[in-house]
């Protein structure tokens, strides 16, 4: 759609002065941009946590059975991160969690 619009054009020496300009397009919607419904998921872990993810990560060492120690070494991260996981893991998915003899940490149920 075209419309008239007036352009306003001021100098030092003369006052304001109102131009016509002719042709102007005008967006009416925005179709033109490009929305993307479709969200692509990343492949998950056994847990639901991205397998890319510190989270998805800790549910695959934790699947096997590995230390605190080592899972905190193989993922450069703290001792509280990897018990906050597991508490997680716990509380809001249900999931049964075991430290075995020489402090392997394993899921068990589920």
């Amino acid at each position: 759609m075209t419309k008239k619009k007036e352009k306003v054009v001021e100098t030092k020496e003369q006052p304001a002065e109102v131009e016509e300009v002719e042709n102007v397009k005008e967006e009416e919607n925005s179709s033109d941009k490009v929305v993307n419904t479709k969200v692509q998921k990343k492949e998950q872990s056994r847990f639901g946590h991205r397998i890319d993810s510190i989270g998805g990560k800790l549910d695959s060492l934790l699947s096997t059975g590995s230390s605190l120690d080592d899972m905190c070494v193989k993922l450069n991260v703290g001792k509280g991160r990897v018990r906050s996981h597991m508490k997680h893991l716990r509380q809001d998915r249900g999931i049964e969690i075991s430290e075995e003899k020489g402090g392997i940490i394993k899921v068990v149920g589920k």
